[in-house]
């Protein structure tokens, strides 16, 4: 690509309208995939709790109510249930990380006892 080229996802339509669309515009927007899968994943976890929220119906959103309060409670319950749903992928993904890291570092520990000839109580062979 020349210097002057511009890359397709840098285009203003992809950046201001195909990337904002649900689940699939991160992977038109994004050119690092696991970055684009991630926001992906964030995107239908989001999505996945405002329709379990606005089917559980915390708010409590009924037939009884008239049209305006009814489509409040149930705004209500989606935003809510979106919010969970990103918290909980965050949370998800921060503990994932994690463990990940603290297996790599025992992993990394383990190999290197073995390596230096350590046995399981600590002392070194000769």
């Amino acid at each position: 690509m020349s210097a002057g080229a511009m890359d397709w996802r840098d285009s203003w339509f992809v950046q201001n309208i195909a990337g904002e669309l649900p689940v699939i515009g991160p992977c038109l927007k994004e050119k690092e995939a696991t970055k684009a899968v991630r926001e992906a994943l964030k995107s239908t976890c989001m999505y996945a709790g405002g329709i379990a929220a606005m089917v559980l119906n915390p708010f409590g959103a009924s037939s009884e109510d008239s049209a305006n309060e009814n489509a409040t409670k149930m705004c209500g319950n989606m935003v809510i249930g979106a919010t969970i749903g990103k918290i909980g992928y965050n949370l998800l993904e921060s503990a994932s990380v994690q463990l990940y890291r603290c297996a790599s570092a025992w992993y990394e520990t383990r190999q290197s006892d073995i390596y230096r000839g350590a046995n399981r109580e600590g002392e070194f062979n000769a």
